[in-house]
């Protein structure tokens, strides 16, 4: 049997419906029943208006006033029965007919108050059916006083009485329920009155011709009449309606089923042979549960429920070939109802009743095919509910990676879609259908563009790789063996494999996407990530804009996302600059602090960088001042704090921004690398600070001024240290573990300058090849020297430094600059250096400089190298070294060719001194000493070797000698021919 579900209709809230549970429930256990009823089957209504309908003096809810002549006497009326009397008279009566063949039971509290000065007062419950009307009585008369009557109205007089009862004046008092019950089950027909329930008549079906109906109008009457001579009555008749109910019905669907072309209920492989367009037969089956129950009237109907609604069935033949409808009730034909519309009569019996009727399965999708019905009953139109799945849906079942109950292909799934497509129904990668057979044969996929590709075990895959914007496709699976066809599914193949592009002017970015379009601008986050600054709205059809202007309120990194989800290139967009550094008005009146700024003094320009992670632009401004310490009165006080630093800045700086929400400021004072901006710096001492002063705009833009504060001592003279580069480009190299010695600093009395003198000795060894220096320290190789080996710096803030004179020094201490040094002889020498600053300090460079032998050497003479042709040594003295003599072999001294022209020179002094000793004229002697003595002095500044000194003195002793001989020749008087 096929899932059903059943749901009791209520027509008001519980809440509403419980005091007048309480009060049936009351009722039931006061006055005997045929039945006991379970609440919960309650097939009735506690609502007034719902059931009746009509014109009574006043209606509140459940509330009636029937009788009030004095407030509406445009409501008397003359009584047929008796023209000197007035009447009122009001009623409701019910919206549809009670059936007389099912139990029921009307419960209604009366109010009457009105028995003075009346002909008649009472509570009317008329029944109106197909032979007449009979009417239930509780009130009071001027002959008779209290009673209860059920009588027979004709339309003139009440001519038949089947029950009546006297009751007393208290009977008839205050509000008391009036309870009329109907048992179909014997045909009697009850009232009972009081609250007690002991005040009650009755008659039955059989001696009441009356009620002999198949259906009656149920009213509710209140009636008042006096005679004209007497004064309208006070009193009132009012009634509360509590309820009506059928007393005996708990309806119920027992099956809904299809039927089979012999009648039967379809087996499961009868239903998989159901497909679109065939004509079935449903059957159902619906029941009176009620123990003992009547039958009701009632019609079957579609479901108004949106819940239990009908899918894949049509029921107008209208649309049918060779087909019609045919309906019938336990297997009676009964023409021109169907299931639609007002539905199709029958009596909800205790037996049960059987209800056939034919449909048309319109199921192109091929899903389950449902009914949904409904059994209203014709009083009260209540509702019973079923659900009937009567051909169950073939499933067709996408592998879904995140279900673990998946584990067979085939039959746990059919097919798969890989990859899924995205939110928007997009894919930006290949898309792959593949079938897996094993409940199915075949899988069948029709496109739209009219293409079908068909999928079996022989070619389970298909793979789309081409962009395009829309594929729609139908996608079900056949089994050949059973002739079953699975559910539709629909999909739609969009691929999209194209990154977007961003571009941009100024602070308007252009996002373009020409397939799937454009779908979010995102930007990037402190923590790498991207997150959505704006989503596009998306056509209905899931595509976006292929342009999209947006612009941007911040610097970052920015990126577009397509519909399909290819992000574009992250791109750094930085229209917006860092914080503005402009110089203040120095004419405002604000009062200097450090030093004074003209008017006409730039400010450096900022070096902006734009950071490629955060697309910030960051600006850094560079500056230095210096000011002069003075101990009489101390900078600053003594002390510059960041109070100091705060003030500085705002006379030195104005920085603002254009964007809303300000600046935010933060200031440090550094020294040597550290923070002191709580300590402040000592003013009373030369050295620099820092003033670190960074403004950020609410992007986190930011410029930053470093303005570097020198406090100079201006009697402070140069200062010297070692170079970074230990290997100077002249000079031997500096130990990078020595330590130049402090200065020695003096102060001249009368100036107050300082003078500062540095000392320092190095060391050099006599080398050959290639000679040291050339052979000689001249001045400019000793200044190279010691400005290659001292880095000497000014301590004022202009670095003005100015020569003052440079000396080479023997080690007797005879000034040699003109000479400088013979770098092939040892020897110690001191080379100063002396130089000024703007202010008049003076620092002088003193460096001994020690022109040490080569250590092989104990002569102290350059030695010989190896041959460089035959590798031999000559000349071997002493430890295995050459000692030069100067007169032969190799060496320096053999080389050297100063000494043998000296020697030269003085042999031919004196050969031209033997040869002219007996020549007395002056000129030529004149001209041979002087050009030799030339030729000496001219040589004498070139001597290099060790023989060069001692020859030249040899030659200029020879020179003496025989200059001496020729004065002695010329000079001597002549001799007398007779002392020849």
């Amino acid at each position: 049997m096929m899932g059903k579900r059943y749901r009791r209709y209520r027509r008001r809230p519980l809440r509403r419906l419980l005091p007048f549970l309480m009060l049936a429930a009351l009722c039931l256990c006061m006055f005997p029943a045929a039945a006991q009823d379970d609440s919960s089957d309650f097939v009735g209504s506690f609502d007034l208006q719902e059931i009746f309908q009509g014109n009574p003096l006043a209606i509140d809810e459940n509330n009636l006033l029937l009788c009030d002549p004095v407030n509406n006497r445009d409501k008397w009326y003359v009584p047929s029965w008796n023209s000197g009397a007035w009447e009122q008279s009001t009623s409701v009566n019910s919206k549809r007919k009670v059936s007389m063949e099912s139990s029921w039971q009307l419960v209604v509290d009366y109010t009457m108050d009105n028995r003075s000065s009346v002909i008649n007062s009472r509570a009317d419950i008329y029944l109106r059916g197909s032979k007449g009307m009979i009417t239930i009585q509780v009130g009071y008369t001027d002959d008779i006083g209290p009673w209860m009557f059920i009588r027979h109205w004709n339309g003139s007089l009440f001519d038949v009485t089947y029950a009546s009862r006297q009751l007393n004046a208290s009977n008839v008092s205050q509000t008391k329920p009036l309870v009329l019950t109907f048992d179909a089950a014997t045909g009697r027909l009850t009232l009972q009155y009081g609250q007690d329930g002991a005040l009650q008549i009755s008659t039955t079906v059989a001696a009441c011709p009356y009620l002999q109906t198949d259906t009656a109008t149920v009213s509710i009457a209140g009636v008042t009449s006096w005679y004209k001579a007497y004064p309208a009555p006070t009193g009132k008749i009012s009634a509360k309606f509590n309820n009506i109910r059928y007393t005996k019905y708990t309806p119920k669907f027992v099956e809904t089923t299809v039927l089979n072309s012999a009648g039967q209920p379809m087996t499961d492989d009868e239903k998989k042979q159901v497909h679109d367009g065939d004509i079935i037969t449903i059957q159902a089956e619906v029941k009176n549960t009620f123990a003992d129950g009547d039958p009701v009237p009632v019609h079957l109907k579609l479901s108004d429920n949106e819940d239990l609604a009908t899918t894949g069935l049509d029921f107008d033949d209208t649309g049918w070939e060779n087909e019609t409808q045919r309906v019938t009730v336990d297997s009676v034909e009964v023409a021109d109802v169907n299931i639609t519309g007002p539905g199709i009569p029958l009596s909800c019996k205790p037996g049960g009743t059987l209800v056939t009727y034919r449909a048309k399965v319109v199921n192109s999708d091929n899903g389950a095919v449902t009914v949904g019905q409904m059994i209203e009953d014709d009083f009260f139109l209540s509702k019973q509910y079923s659900g009937t799945e009567l051909v169950p849906a073939q499933p067709l079942v996408p592998y879904d990676p995140d279900k673990t109950d998946q584990s067979t292909p085939g039959r746990d799934y059919h097919y798969s879609r890989l990859p899924a497509a995205n939110a928007n129904g997009w894919n930006n990668t290949p898309v792959e259908l593949s079938f897996y057979p094993g409940d199915f044969d075949r899988f069948v996929v029709q496109e739209q563009r009219g293409d079908q590709l068909v999928l079996d075990s022989g070619n389970t895959r298909h793979q789309y790789t081409d962009e395009q914007v829309t594929c729609p496709v139908e996608m079900w699976a056949e089994s050949l063996s059973s002739g079953s066809i699975s559910v539709k599914k629909t999909d739609d193949i969009r691929i999209d494999r194209t990154a977007p592009k961003l571009s941009a002017s100024g602070n308007t970015i252009t996002l373009t996407d020409n397939l799937s379009g454009v779908w979010k601008l995102q930007k990037k986050q402190s923590n790498g990530s991207f997150a959505d600054l704006e989503t596009f709205a998306l056509s209905a059809d899931g595509i976006g804009a292929a342009s999209q202007n947006y612009t941007i309120l911040q610097n970052g990194v920015y990126r577009v996302v397509d519909t399909a989800g290819n992000a574009g290139a992250a791109t750094a967009l930085s229209p917006y600059g860092p914080p503005v550094v402009t110089r203040p008005d120095p004419s405002d009146g604000s009062d200097p602090i450090g030093p004074v700024l003209d008017t006409d003094q730039t400010l450096p320009g900022p070096t902006v960088t734009t950071d490629a992670d955060t697309g910030l632009n960051h600006g850094a401004i560079t500056e230095n001042i210096f000011e002069y310490i003075d101990e009489q009165t101390p900078l600053y006080g003594g002390r510059f704090t960041a109070a100091h630093a705060q003030t500085l800045m705002d006379y030195r700086y104005s920085v603002t921004t254009d964007l809303p929400g300000g600046l935010t400021t933060s200031l440090a004072v550094i020294k040597d690398g550290v923070d002191v901006t709580a300590q402040g710096i000592d003013t009373t001492r030369p050295g620099s600070f820092t003033i670190r002063y960074v403004a950020t705009d609410p992007q986190g833009n930011t410029t930053t001024i470093l303005l570097t504060d020198t406090l100079v001592d201006r009697r402070k003279p140069p200062v010297v240290v070692y170079p970074d580069e230990k290997n100077p480009p002249v000079g031997p190299p500096i130990d990078p573990n020595k330590t130049l010695p402090d200065p020695v600093v003096t102060t001249d009395p009368d100036t107050g300058y300082r003078h500062a003198l540095i000392t320092d000795e190095v060391t050099e060894t006599i080398t050959r090849a290639p000679v040291l220096y050339g052979g000689r320290i001249d001045r400019q190789t000793a200044q190279a020297l010691l400005t290659g080996r001292f880095d000497i710096r000014s301590a004022q803030p202009d670095g003005a430094l100015s020569p003052l004179g440079l000396q080479i020094l023997a080690a007797d201490g005879r000034d040699i600059t003109a000479l400088g040094i013979d770098t092939t002889v040892p020897g110690d020498y001191l080379l100063r250096y002396t130089v000024a600053d703007s202010q008049g300090n003076r620092t002088t460079v003193e460096l001994t400089y020690h022109l040490a032998k080569n250590p092989n050497d104990p002569t102290g003479q350059i030695t010989h190298t190896v041959d460089p042709f035959d590798g031999t040594e000559s000349g071997a003295g002493q430890n295995g070294s050459s000692v030069d003599t100067g007169l032969g072999g190799h060496g320096a001294a053999a080389d050297c060719q100063l000494h043998w022209l000296a020697l030269l020179a003085a042999a031919a002094t004196m050969g031209y001194t033997l040869l002219r000793r007996r020549r007395t004229s002056w000129l030529p002697d004149i001209l041979f000493f002087g050009a030799l003595a030339g030729l000496c002095a001219v040589l004498w500044p070139l001597s290099h070797c060790p023989l060069d000194h001692s020859s030249l003195l040899a030659y200029a002793g020879a020179l003496l000698v025989c200059w001496a001989a020729r004065l002695r020749a010329l000079t001597a008087p002549a001799k007398s021919p007779e002392n020849k």
